[in-house]
């Protein structure tokens, strides 16, 4: 049975903002070593996927130590059967995940269960949820009622921060020799602190250290967030998830909306390959949207590595106006910490 890495303890604190907090490193063996299945008591969805379900848990025990979590398992229900197939991928993201060493823009999986039925895999729980549900809250508290021009400009900074703990995340990634595959504002959890961490990494599991990866397999494709290589041609690699960041800096600065409006994905396909990008948002600044157009570039040796992205987001960041008549933004650290200013929303 694969059991490693931490667990993060609930703190049941009314109005508090951090809902977990990291175990002492000498009582992970422990607590790793007394887990099962049967301690496991569920909650409710966090995601439904077409072959796996993510889930808000808690582990208790019998001392009464209460851990948050949350939990990946499979589908099963009379309407769809596991077989072996799914199974193996689950198990191959679970020795998969092992091999990352932690990231703090990655979601970590704290453990797994794959000795007894179902297998599950455990990861740390992210009470923000994903990036996507977030920002479509932040959407709507920012179009109820008006607001200061500080608390606009906590908003957009917040905003960028989300973009350089994406690129941070996916810079470990590419440094991993790994390809996401999937990156999408809804495959990205905001933990404690509001950070971005990179999640849902199953589908990297068949792509770590190739160079290229050419899928030959038959299913649902994310085409809004694809490259057009990787729509045409069925090849991923690191500078496809480049694409696909940009799609993801599209979002942030639409709060959540889906790319690519009132479009059909038979649209889209057809438009990309006349050359067609998403227009800039209104609130993202000429650099921000400059930056989606390099990750959107048709030859894929025209866009920048994700060390150049963090680069270019650490200059954007640090000291550059968001829109025209905004000043005073605050810098940020390339370790990914947050602006000591932000707003309740975010």
């Amino acid at each position: 049975m694969i059991r490693y890495l931490l667990f993060f303890k609930y703190k049941d604190k009314k109005g508090s903002q951090d809902l977990t907090e990291e175990v002492p490193e000498d009582l992970i063996g422990e607590v790793m070593s007394h887990l099962s299945f049967k301690d496991i008591i569920f909650g409710e969805f966090i995601r439904k996927g077409s072959f796996t379900h993510l889930m808000k848990a808690d582990i208790e025990f019998k001392d009464g130590r209460r851990y948050k979590v949350s939990v990946k398992l499979l589908k099963d229900t009379e309407d769809f059967k596991v077989d072996e197939r799914e199974e193996k991928c689950l198990l191959d993201e679970a020795r998969y995940m092992g091999t990352l060493p932690k990231h703090d823009n990655v979601v970590t999986m704290l453990g797994a269960l794959t000795e007894e039925s179902p297998v599950c895999l455990v990861f740390e729980f992210c009470p923000y949820g994903n990036l996507k549900g977030h920002l479509l809250a932040v959407k709507g508290w920012f179009e109820r009622g008006s607001h200061s021009g500080v608390q606009k400009e906590a908003m957009y900074q917040q905003l960028r921060q989300y973009c350089m703990d994406v690129a941070l995340g996916m810079a470990f990634l590419e440094e991993m020799k790994c390809v996401h595959r999937q990156l999408s504002a809804r495959n990205v959890y905001v933990a404690n602190g509001k950070k971005c961490k990179i999640s849902e990494l199953g589908a990297s599991s068949a792509v770590l250290e190739d160079e290229e990866y050419e899928v030959r397999t038959k299913g649902r494709l994310p085409i809004r967030w694809m490259a057009l290589e990787s729509i045409q041609d069925c090849v991923y690699n690191t500078k496809t998830d480049v694409w696909s960041f940009g799609i993801v800096l599209w979002e942030i600065f639409n709060f959540g909306d889906e790319p690519y409006p009132e479009m059909t994905v038979k649209d889209v396909i057809y438009e990309l390959q006349q050359g067609y990008r998403m227009p800039s948002s209104d609130y993202s600044s000429g650099d921000m949207y400059s930056l989606m157009e390099q990750c959107w570039q048709e030859d894929q040796l025209n866009r920048p590595s994700f060390i150049e992205i963090t680069e270019i987001l650490e200059n954007n960041i640090c000291g550059k106006e968001v829109r025209a008549g905004t000043s005073n933004s605050k810098s940020s650290n390339r370790d990914g910490s947050h602006p000591t200013e932000t707003v309740s929303a975010l």
